[in-house]
């Protein structure tokens, strides 16, 4: 039973019910206040089963809790910024004092000295109104193990977290795990990644591979992940030699497989590399042409006779014959639904096409569906197209909405189209009864791809806006350790108005304006190192400040995942922020690590009218030679821009199609069998279940 995961997934842990009545209550105290020092109590069942405990699994299990609690908020590291009695002491420095201490540590970094002014820390008073503590519910084991079948039933790429936790489910049940693998697993790329996990722990992936490998594109998953390669294709992977057993296995099942030349060539070059191990001609049959697969081969090498679906599809809508396209797009419901805006605003007789379509589209994946509706219901209004290309990297491309306008009675006929294929899909689910849904969860978005998503303390996704909790101080932090090299990490925000103009900002170039201070700019991180910026809400709003956009640079150009550490969060506080220590575990309202291929990253938009975060979780990409705020102002500001006008669908939305589906909504959560909400029975943060269940 891995509670970190437990923890991290519900805010839960579980240990099994102990042999006594009653541990020592005195034991228990003293854990209960090491708990609550990192900002968490025990719920009361909790309490009841550590109760039964004899001392040394008490003392174990505190022990390892603790530890998860701390990594989970980033309480395990100490944090030493330049200035020890931040915030006050970067209000009262000079000028000059500020610049002679940071030419001294810049210099001692080109001699390879780490010099860093001495100040004596002084008494800090009393963390004024200590937040209210979370409580750590009693799971059990069944919810636990619920959480792997929720993530292969995934209809969504999972995270690269939800990936070692997949692992982990299998390393520690092994032969076992076979009960808990859903009959349907929602994502061909689990597929790919369950059927390498299996063989990478001595499990039967053999009758798996056989029982779900479906397309040649299947095969060419588990292929590239038995490589340590991205099973969503997107990346160039390196190709091992395969043994002879395995060579024939795949070869056997490849055959069995349709359109095999058409997946292909999809990916041609990585096909083309593992040909060369396969060799297909090996294993043809005597007195047999060719078989399936090494005709597939010979497309794949020589492009013999061969004409793609998209070709076709395209040679289709040049010709704007609509019977022509929807006979083709028809056959293929999931590119239908991608191309639907193209055909529709191409042809002449968009009724017609609108009517195909209606006739394949329950045969379309909901989150396709969903996110067609989102898309026709804002198609004519915005001005920006915001575009997350498929990767593992969470980068974002915005440009200007030049499409031609969609009369809004098509638009009306194809949103209405893709809900009711959405709610006849739901109708096949479970029945949930009377369910209440809080209107709150319209500010939180429908996950759709998780791959590219940052570990969280709590687990939300791109583009979902959450409430900031009382509190004028926004403090957010950052915490590296150096590389191979020297490794320069620096925290900045950006400041903007209503309009999204650039109004000012905090950086190591600018440690403080009338109302943001920087803690200091840190240039190395041999033994950690960490910085800090405190925002005061009511003074920025009164100089006109809307937006903080919150930034991290590799000013010495590593990527992040090749770091020992590196995450960053924010705390909220109340009044000046002169209270307490510097970092709080209390206080953290959210901490993420930063592990990406990247350089750059913008992690949060807080919108300081609304009093919410918005969680973007993005890299920028990088033209400049520095890697700092005042070379990336432009794209700053359409980052911004495009994050805070960003429509996706919405949690909301998401469960009401449910409930119409497949129970029925009321209006008060004590008539409910069921409660959607931040708090209650489903909440945003429960990632695996929202992703298994209700897309």
């Amino acid at each position: 039973m891995n509670n970190e995961i437990y923890f991290l997934k519900k805010q839960s842990v579980y240990f099994p019910k102990g042999e006594q009545d009653s541990a020592d209550p005195m034991l228990l105290l003293t854990v209960l206040k090491n708990i609550e020092s990192l900002g968490y109590t025990f719920s009361k069942p909790l309490i009841k089963r550590l109760l039964t405990l004899n001392e040394d699994e008490l003392v174990i299990s505190q022990i390892h809790l603790i530890d998860v609690i701390k990594k989970a908020v980033g309480s395990h590291v100490k944090y030493r910024p330049m200035y020890p009695n931040f915030p006050q002491q970067v209000i009262d420095a000079s000028n000059a004092e500020l610049f002679v201490n940071a030419m001294f540590h810049y210099l001692g970094d080109a001699f390879g000295v780490r010099i860093l002014p001495k100040y004596r820390k002084a008494k800090r008073p009393e963390l004024e109104n200590e937040p209210k503590l979370k409580a750590i519910k009693l799971g059990t084991k069944k919810e636990f193990l619920s959480i792997f079948t929720n993530l292969l039933s995934s209809k969504i790429p999972v995270s690269e977290t939800d990936k070692a936790d997949i692992e982990n489910f299998i390393a520690g049940y092994k032969n076992k795990i076979e009960k808990y693998i859903p009959e349907v697993i929602g994502l061909k790329e689990n597929v790919g990644l369950l059927a390498s996990l299996l063989k990478k722990h001595g499990l039967d992936y053999e009758t798996f591979l056989k029982t779900h490998i479906k397309t040649a594109t299947d095969m060419l998953r588990y292929i590239v992940g038995e490589n340590d390669g991205d099973v969503s294709l997107k990346d160039k992977t390196q190709f091992k030699s395969i043994t002879r057993k395995n060579r024939r296995l795949y070869i056997a099942i490849l055959n069995n497989c349709g359109n095999i030349a058409e997946d292909m060539m999809r990916y041609r070059e990585q096909w083309k590399r593992i040909g060369e191990r396969l060799h297909p001609s090996e294993y043809q049959p005597a007195n047999c042409t060719a078989t399936n697969v090494t005709k597939a081969f010979n497309i794949v090498r020589n492009k013999t006779d061969f004409k793609s679906f998209n070709s076709k599809v395209e040679d289709a809508i040049q010709t704007k014959q609509v019977k022509g396209i929807v006979d083709l797009l028809k056959t293929r419901p999931g590119d239908f639904a991608r191309k639907l805006d193209r055909v529709i605003r191409t042809v002449v007789r968009k009724q017609a096409v609108i009517d195909a379509f209606e006739e394949v589209a329950t045969k379309v994946s909901s989150n396709v569906l969903l996110q067609l509706v989102t898309h026709f219901e804002n198609r004519n209004d915005n001005d920006l197209r915001v575009v997350f290309p498929k990767g593992s990297v969470s980068k974002v491309y915005s440009i200007e909405n030049d499409l031609p306008k969609i009369d809004d009675k098509y638009i009306y006929q194809i949103v209405g189209v893709c809900k009711d294929a959405l709610i006849s899909k739901y109708e096949q689910k479970e029945y949930m009864g009377a369910v209440y849904i809080d209107e709150k969860l319209k500010d939180y978005t429908v996950p759709f791809r998780l791959n590219s998503a940052s570990k969280q303390l709590k687990t939300i996704s791109r583009g979902s806006k959450i409430s900031l909790p009382k509190g004028n101080t926004l403090r957010n932090f950052i915490y590296w350790k150096d590389g191979n090299d020297r490794t320069d990490i620096d925290l900045s925000v950006t400041f903007a108005d209503k309009y999204f103009s650039h109004k000012d900002h905090v950086s190591y170039t600018e440690l403080r304006n009338k109302y943001s201070v920087h803690s200091g700019d840190i240039t190395s991180a041999p033994k950690g190192a960490s910085e800090f910026i405190d925002i005061d809400i009511d003074k920025a709003l009164g100089y006109g400040v809307r937006y903080v956009v919150v930034q991290v640079y590799a000013y010495t150009q590593q990527s992040y995942c090749d770091l020992p550490e590196c995450f960053c969060g924010f705390m909220m506080r109340e009044g000046s922020g002169k209270s307490g220590e510097i970092y709080s575990p209390k206080t953290v309202i959210n901490k993420w690590d930063l592990a990406s291929d990247s350089k750059t990253c913008i992690p949060v938009i807080f919108d300081l009218v609304e009093r919410k975060m918005i969680w973007t979780d993005i890299s920028m990409g990088s033209t400049s030679a520095l890697m700092n705020l005042e070379s990336h102002c432009e794209t700053t500001q359409l980052m911004l821009r495009s994050m805070v006008n960003l429509k996706k669908p919405n949690l909301y939305d998401l469960f009401t199609l449910n409930a119409e589906a497949r129970g029925t909504i009321v209006k008060t959560k004590g008539e409910a069998d069921i409660v959607f909400s931040e708090t209650s029975d489903i909440k945003p943060t429960d990632i695996d279940v929202i992703i298994s269940d209700y897309i």
